[in-house]
């Protein structure tokens, strides 16, 4: 179980070259004119010759670009931890001096996806808020999260009260992890310590689940995610509903889920996220006294 993951995976040695440019001004912040998306080094540029906007990229082509980030209400560390685990295999998320900017590596249409994420998040009403990552060590984190959001609901926690959202559990896309968010210090440390407690008890029982999929896909998928994980967990095409059926773990489910619907999983969690922004909103606006 860890709780802080600041280390991206950065596979594309060539584009090292790009990051080092000078993306900040004197004072240690990048300027606006600065924040462009440019294109990395041995990659066609969206809308170019050679691969025109829409186009698929050629194999082996990375087509990434490299978008700085001026951040206003949280630090670059925090994000970056929010951010890295988003981006597509190859990409990076890196801090700038300062703590004020990060540098995103990555294909237009995600970078567009990370900064929207950003957005959310870099906010005034989520300034006061604590943020960090949970990486459970046997629990999936789905079900972490469903227990822990029943565990809030049924004031499990000290302090808790039903008209704020003291903490909030988020899990991430591409990665078994959660986004927990609080608003409130006791109910943040009881939340720290029933995470640890439950993952720490988790057992890896193994069961049946059932995945609905495209009619004619269940044999391929079936095959090909055999092959990615290893036979473990099993997992065969049912002839019948043309389901795929898995014996696994939950956190096995999960994982396979996070790969066969990858865009509906980004999406869930930015309008998680988004929900979230609003209570947060509310919260800060309620907060605030009338003008005489």
């Amino acid at each position: 179980m860890k709780w802080f993951n600041l280390s991206p995976s950065v596979q594309a040695l060539p584009i090292l070259p790009i990051l080092l440019l000078p993306l900040l001004n004197d004072a240690g912040a990048a300027t606006e004119q600065e924040i462009k998306p440019q294109p990395v080094p041995g990659t066609a540029a969206p809308g170019t010759a050679g691969n025109q906007a829409g186009a698929p990229a050629k194999p082996g082509q990375a087509n990434f670009i490299v978008q700085a980030v001026l951040l206003y209400h949280r630090p670059a560390a925090e994000m970056k931890k929010v951010l890295a685990p988003l981006v597509s295999p190859g990409g990076a998320v890196l801090e700038q001096p300062g703590g004020k900017a990060l540098t995103i590596v990555d294909t237009p249409a995600s970078v567009e996806y990370l900064l929207e994420i950003k957005e959310l998040i870099d906010a005034p009403s989520f300034a006061p808020a604590r943020m960090e990552i949970f990486a459970p060590a046997a629990a999936s984190a789905e079900e972490l999260a469903a227990g822990m959001t029943e565990a809030m609901r049924n004031y499990i926690f000290s302090g808790a009260r039903s008209d704020v959202p003291l903490v909030e559990f988020i899990p991430l896309p591409r990665s078994n992890r959660l986004l927990v968010v609080g608003t409130d210090e006791n109910a943040w440390n009881d939340a720290r310590q029933w995470l640890e407690r439950i993952d720490a008890s988790a057992r890896p029982a193994r069961r049946i689940f059932i995945y609905p999929v495209e009619a004619g896909k269940a044999a391929e998928l079936a095959a090909k995610l055999s092959q990615a994980k290893a036979g473990s967990p099993r997992i065969v095409a049912d002839s019948v509903s043309g389901a795929l059926v898995i014996y696994g773990t939950a956190r096995d489910y999960d994982e396979i889920k996070k790969i066969l619907s990858g865009s509906r999983q980004l999406e869930e969690f930015k309008q998680r996220l988004s929900a979230l922004r609003r209570k947060l909103d509310s919260t800060a606006n309620k907060d605030v006294p009338p003008r005489p």
